[in-house]
């Protein structure tokens, strides 16, 4: 998503982009996020990660529009809302400061702050619906195409390919997530796993995103709900395990018990890039005026992401 959204951005401004991706574009953490617009309890982020989140929240609803205009694509942008289980006095007075709407609401399940204005989307519908629509607009778009090292001269940037290839470039922007330090090794970047689980229900009957603990449930329109996330910092690994799978299932289970029963549709990992100050690494390289960075932003990427574009082309002049 940070690179795509800074493709954009570029391609806006009336930049020749050339998007290079070692795989497949959306594939690794914006594909396996639950497509949250909203971080994780933001009152326990810095100022300058609220204020990219709140700005990104504000882009999304044009972004989405945009995307199903030009790509045909419907990413699945919906005001599901989210119900917040802990936290509440805190939450209330971080909503009251940020002019978020909140109500207090009750039920069976025990009761919660609800934040109707919260959003999701079907993040994979959308990285498939922004790489057609850089398509269209002319970027160059290249998977299986790693790169594999940087060569800076006074002219402009060389991308070093896997295949040995050599793309000439004025600027090189790194938006490669957690393997972000294997292009540029000063970058205090690393990897953190969060494991997905999947169930299939009926549509309609979980209304809004439920979060607790850290962890949080997201209802699909068609059904779907998503159960995330662990949060472990142990390097590149994308396994799963049964007994995550199983914590992931318990814990809204204590609250709602029908989440035993349903069927399982999917699991996977994905790897956030995680900084070590938690916060997002936007601008040049330290030393260098044709290489930037758009990395690090941990779990709030999705959520970020066109604002982040716009603090990156701010540097840029």
């Amino acid at each position: 998503m940070i690179g795509l959204t800074t493709a954009l951005a570029l391609a806006d401004r009336g930049a020749e982009v050339m998007l290079t991706e070692a795989g497949h574009t959306g594939q690794e953490a914006s594909w396996a996020g639950a497509g949250i617009l909203f971080p994780i309890y933001p009152w326990r982020y810095s100022t300058r990660v609220q204020t990219l989140a709140q700005r990104g929240r504000v882009l999304y609803p044009a972004l989405a529009e945009r995307v199903l205009a030009e790509s045909g694509i419907d990413p699945g942008y919906i005001r599901s809302g989210l119900r917040l289980f802990d936290d509440h006095e805190t939450a209330s007075r971080w909503c009251r400061e940020h002019h978020e709407p909140a109500e207090t609401v009750s039920g069976a399940a025990g009761g919660g702050l609800l934040l109707p204005a919260v959003a999701q989307i079907r993040n994979p519908r959308l990285c498939a619906g922004l790489k057609a629509l850089l398509i269209g607009l002319g970027v160059t778009v290249r998977e299986a195409c790693r790169v594999t090292g940087l060569d800076e001269q006074h002219d402009g940037v060389t991308a070093v390919t896997a295949g040995g290839e050599r793309i000439a470039a004025g600027t090189v922007i790194v938006c490669a997530g957690a393997w972000s330090r294997r292009l540029l090794p000063a970058l205090p970047i690393r990897p953190v796993k969060g494991q997905m689980l999947l169930l299939e229900d009926e549509p309609g009957r979980w209304p809004h995103i439920l979060l607790e603990d850290g962890r949080y449930l997201v209802p699909r329109a068609d059904g779907r709900l998503l159960i995330g996330s662990t949060v472990e910092d142990i390097g590149f690994d994308q396994g799963t395990d049964a007994k995550a799978m199983q914590k992931l299932r318990e814990h809204f289970a204590r609250r709602f018990p029908r989440l035993l029963e349903l069927p399982e549709q999917g699991r996977w990992a994905g790897l956030r890039p995680a900084s070590d100050d938690e916060q997002p690494i936007i601008g040049p390289l330290s030393g260098s005026q044709r290489i930037y960075a758009n990395t690090g932003h941990f779990r709030n990427g999705l959520t970020m992401a066109p604002a982040a574009a716009e603090a990156l082309l701010e540097t840029m002049g």
